[in-house]
């Protein structure tokens, strides 16, 4: 990510917020965006988009066996993107 995404609004896809999550800390992704992590939380939640809990990260890096949470289909009501 870079600077620039936190200088201007970003319209993000539920798919794309999904894979970024999993992929990276939710505090580097929040501050890649200029948000906090608990607002990045709660555009998850929103869109719901599982997110990794406490923890994931260290056991990841400890060499644990850790797996993603699917992505479910989106049900009625749920946007399908956030700007």
């Amino acid at each position: 990510m870079t600077e620039e995404l936190s200088k201007k609004p970003v319209t993000i896809s539920r798919d794309e917020l999904y894979r970024q999550v999993w992929q990276n800390p939710m505090g580097q992704l929040a501050a890649a965006y200029g948000i906090s992590g608990n607002g990045l939380a709660k555009i998850c939640r929103k869109l719901a988009v599982p997110y990794p809990g406490r923890g994931y990260w260290a056991r990841k890096t400890a060499g644990q066996k850790v797996s993603p949470v699917r992505l479910l289909d989106k049900a009625a009501g749920i946007p399908s993107q956030v700007a």
